[in-house]
């Protein structure tokens, strides 16, 4: 398994989620959430993070921070092990209280903010802990619809993407959140949220040596499909493979002919652009 993605970028927007080590408990009780909750309010301080929005589950949490300064790796260094050194102490372990490495997305502003954060707040009903994403106590979706002040969210920095008004854009979030099928639409497993123009600015241009960086690059590199419609059959071969590093089997499937084929025809050399 490839290790997660890794930004550091100054006034970035980022969608971090932890797990509890082998999917353990992670929060035992509301002492347990609130002691996390005052170590991110810290953190923020500390390291001027905006906490956009966040959910505390069972076993994982769910963040959406503003970082001013590039102090992702840092910030959640210091989160993570101050919170496991407390739980260790606390409930009498020893060991690794979360799971590996946490998982970090960069999110485009506008739009793309908008849905990760509706994505949060759902957690819970996915879950089928409660109907309502403001049901749940754990969850900064509460303080977002309702206007209160819990001394660690800041809703300006999503609101500004909704509405002018602080009152009709919470109006607006909160009829957004509550749409069945509303765009645009938030696949967590993609490691840039944005448009074309937001990931090419992002990710590394060449395929990283470091799997941390891989699932970046592999989101602004052409398709299969761009790759055949703008080269001959042998130079599609050629760039699929040895310029974008797409399988043989992935290859051969769009071309319509054997994985075999494919590997003869870029031993050979004979697919090879001409390149003056």
């Amino acid at each position: 398994m490839s290790r997660p993605l890794r930004f550091e970028v100054p006034d970035g927007h980022f969608h971090i989620t932890s797990r509890g080590n082998d999917r353990k408990t992670l929060f035992v009780d509301d002492a347990d959430r609130r002691r996390f909750l005052e170590l991110l309010r810290r953190n923020s301080v500390r390291l001027t993070w905006v906490p956009v929005t966040y959910c505390l589950m069972g076993n994982h949490y769910h963040l959406l921070v503003q970082t001013k300064e590039p102090t992702l790796v840092s910030g959640m260094r210091d989160l993570n092990g101050r919170y496991a050194r407390y739980f260790n102490a606390r409930h009498g372990h020893v060991g690794h209280v979360f799971e590996g490495r946490y998982r970090s997305n960069l999110i485009q502003t506008d739009r793309y903010l908008l849905a990760a954060s509706r994505y949060i707040a759902l957690n819970p009903v996915r879950a089928g802990i409660v109907r309502r994403p403001q049901d749940w106590p754990w969850s900064a979706h509460r303080v977002l619809v309702s206007g209160e002040n819990d001394g660690l969210t800041d809703p300006r920095v999503l609101f500004a993407t909704i509405a002018r008004s602080a009152d009709n854009a919470r109006r607006e979030y909160a009829r957004f959140v509550a749409r069945a099928d509303p765009e645009p639409q938030y696949d967590p497993d993609t490691a840039i949220a944005g448009d074309t123009e937001f990931i090419r600015a992002h990710a590394p241009n060449e395929r990283p040596a470091s799997e941390v960086l891989k699932a970046a690059w592999e989101q602004q590199r052409p398709s299969l499909e761009q790759l055949a419609a703008s080269a001959s059959r042998d130079e599609f071969f050629w760039r699929a493979r040895l310029e974008y590093f797409y399988t043989l089997n992935e290859i051969a499937h769009l071309a319509g002919c054997s994985r075999e084929t494919v590997r003869r025809r870029l031993q050979c050399g004979m697919c090879r652009p001409d390149t003056g």
